[in-house]
């Protein structure tokens, strides 16, 4: 309870330190559990319970909400796109807790390197305008959990069986500008990383070869 600010500061320190939160408020709570849950406005257990009846009606799955941060916290993510993206999004998979294992420029000036430099950790991968048989190379080397890049880099990078956000696009989803924005990147990075159909095919180039057909006679 208390100020909204200082609640979803306190809660957001606590699981930074590992902890697991259950928030627990009145109907005014709904907004800080908005923010906390990179999410619209959240219905509050009022608003549901009118709908339902009672809230002896409720069941718990019904109220409980689950942030998107310890699904994809740790998870790495490499990015090729051209603008300003290689940069500007940065902060935003920081938030989330990912880690940014690799980004390039498409078409990038000098001080586009000397600014990115500021926004990565070291030993980070920059690279700049590279070939796809590179870009490739270097995402068998890295293997990061994520591929964020354009159109032509989607599909070979979905049948190496890795992740991948089409950023030029959002993938025909977005926007991600604002504190609404930021909720649906945060869905959409989870929609790619953990989608189990990804698991369940193999790369064609990774199938065995089956021998020429043999017209009967």
């Amino acid at each position: 309870m208390g100020k909204l600010t200082t609640s979803q500061n306190t809660l957001a320190a606590l699981v930074e330190l590992g902890q697991k939160i259950l928030i627990v408020g009145c109907d005014p709570k709904a907004d800080s559990t908005r923010l906390i849950l990179n999410s619209k406005a959240q219905d509050t257990v009022l608003h549901m319970a009118a709908e339902m009846g009672s809230v002896e009606d409720l069941e718990l799955a019904d109220v409980l909400k689950v942030g998107y941060r310890p699904r994809l916290e740790g998870k790495s993510v490499m990015l090729y796109v051209g603008g300003l993206r290689p940069r500007h999004v940065v902060t935003a998979y920081d938030d989330l807790g990912m880690v940014i294992a690799g980004t390039g420029y498409e078409f990038g000036h000098n001080d586009d390197y000397e600014r990115t430099g500021h926004h990565v950790k070291d030993g980070t991968l920059i690279c700049d305008d590279v070939t796809g048989y590179e870009l490739e190379k270097f995402i068998e080397r890295i293997r990061p959990d994520l591929v964020g890049s354009g159109i032509k880099e989607k599909y070979p990078v979905q049948k190496m069986g890795i992740p991948f956000r089409q950023m030029h696009s959002w993938d025909y989803s977005g926007p991600y500008h604002g504190y609404d924005g930021f909720a649906i990147f945060a869905r959409d990075m989870d929609l790619a990383i953990n989608n189990p159909v990804l698991g369940m095919y193999d790369a064609p180039w990774d199938k065995p070869e089956t021998g020429p057909a043999i017209a009967a006679e």
